[in-house]
């Protein structure tokens, strides 16, 4: 089972793929962020790979993303 991450600067969004495109097409269309990051989170996994970029005009997937830390992840989800 896996779910996605959304992230914005200091905002995160856990959930479903639609859902994270769906909040961040929110936050750029309110001009709150440029560019939105959509990671895909393995609860077993300690990283998450960066899947996809979303920005105004294009939403792409990146080969090879960078990964971001599960845990740092699920600690800004619930500051949020």
């Amino acid at each position: 089972m896996h779910l996605y991450a959304a992230i914005a600067s200091r905002q995160v969004k856990l959930g479903s793929l639609y859902q994270c495109v769906e909040w961040g097409a929110e936050l750029i269309n309110h001009s709150k962020a440029k560019i939105i990051k959509i990671a895909k989170v393995r609860p077993e996994d300690k990283d998450a790979p960066i899947i996809m970029e979303q920005t105004k005009n294009v939403i792409f997937w990146v080969a090879n993303g960078r990964k971001i830390n599960t845990r740092m992840l699920k600690v800004a989800s619930k500051n949020a």
